[in-house]
């Protein structure tokens, strides 16, 4: 593996470890569209990282 493709998994590793400090993987009431809000944080947040990144 490369070592620019090792720096970004590490760095999407670290924004999913800090994203899963911040919030919560168990919203209550556990309901489809809670579930989806969390994630779609989630893949806000990558996305937005991943930009940075490249």
């Amino acid at each position: 593996m490369k070592p620019i493709q090792r720096s970004l998994l590490v760095a999407l590793a670290l924004l999913t470890g800090l994203w899963l400090l911040a919030g919560t993987l168990m919203p209550q009431p556990f309901t489809y569209f809670s579930f989806r809000a969390a994630f779609m944080q989630y893949s806000g947040a990558v996305a937005i990282g991943a930009m940075r990144l490249l």
